[in-house]
């Protein structure tokens, strides 16, 4: 799959940098999305069971897990998947990641496949 090129959001997180890919990848048929972090494993462990997703300002119930798939990215790169009916219901959603320990908050690119929008 190829997206448009998207620059990392570097998040100083539990004294270590985390990686994060501001790209939600939805998929429609499971009303969720994935999203790329490069960090070691226990820093992301705790940034999914931590992080809250926002949609346009509200927070929807999902169920946030973590992904472990292989690649040749590294060890070090982890999909975080997040499923919600609410990312899928609107077109024009707006969608941001919450970390309440260190107080951030950033936006996340909703990225639908062609054959979706």
């Amino acid at each position: 799959m190829i997206l448009p090129e998207t620059r990392t959001i570097n998040l100083s997180y539990h004294d270590e940098v985390l990686s994060i890919t501001p790209t939600l990848l939805e998929h429609k048929v499971q009303s969720g999305a994935l999203f790329a972090v490069r960090g070691s494993s226990r820093a992301v462990n705790a940034f999914s069971d931590e992080m809250v997703l926002k949609i346009n300002g509200g927070v929807p119930d999902s169920n946030v897990s973590l992904k472990s798939v292989e690649t040749s990215c590294g060890l070090d790169l982890h999909f975080i998947e997040i499923n919600t009916p609410d990312l899928n219901a609107s077109a024009d959603a707006r969608a941001e990641i919450l970390v309440p320990s260190i107080s951030a908050m950033f936006d996340m690119q909703l990225w639908r496949h062609s054959t979706q929008q």
